[in-house]
């Protein structure tokens, strides 16, 4: 499962801010065979459509993880 935080950044100082989360948001459940050659270009296009889907609202979107 995709899973969105959104709320406020506040910051905590000049460098540093913090995300007060406010809403918690989930995108599609994901079923998918490791063996599946396909299944890492179907996770990406997964993910850029659950950002999508949160960007048409206005929000900017970051991801906390690397791709790889």
């Amino acid at each position: 499962v995709f899973i969105g935080i959104s709320g406020i950044v506040a910051p905590l100082n000049e460098e540093r801010f913090t995300l007060v989360g406010q809403d918690v948001l989930t995108g599609p459940i994901l079923k998918a065979n490791i063996d599946d050659a396909g299944a890492d270009e179907n996770l990406k296009l997964m993910l850029e459509s659950f950002e999508g889907e949160i960007q048409k609202t206005g929000a900017l979107t970051v991801r906390m993880f690397n791709e790889y």
